[in-house]
């Protein structure tokens, strides 16, 4: 809510950052899967992102631990978010133009 919030800011190139983002397939180490409780059939082709590239992007979406870093999802969401309107932004103004042109060569027909 608003009222619990303050000192709100606009996210910034939204999408460029999105862009610099790379998501990746990865298999969990040893370590990680005897912790996970994971099989080796289960560990197979996850998707996901590294932390240490989100963070380099958004630190605002990585927590850092003792040991190891984690990404924040749900913080991704609103990034994402906020890229979609910006590509919508420029999607509308494309077929704008685009229908501009459009229209300019019929009447020269």
């Amino acid at each position: 809510d608003e009222k619990l919030k303050k000192n709100f800011r606009k996210i910034n190139n939204p999408l460029s950052k999105i862009n610099k983002i790379e998501g990746c397939y990865y298999d969990w180490n040893n370590s990680a899967r005897a912790r996970a409780g994971l099989t080796r059939s289960n560990n197979r082709n996850m998707i996901g992102f590294k932390a240490g590239n989100i963070q380099e992007v958004e630190p605002s979406m990585v927590k850092v631990g003792k040991k190891y870093r984690t990404i924040d999802y749900s913080r991704m969401t609103v990034l994402t978010v906020e890229a979609l309107k910006e590509l919508s932004g420029k999607f509308d103004r494309l077929e704008s133009e685009n229908r501009r042109l459009h229209n300019m060569l019929r009447m020269r027909a």
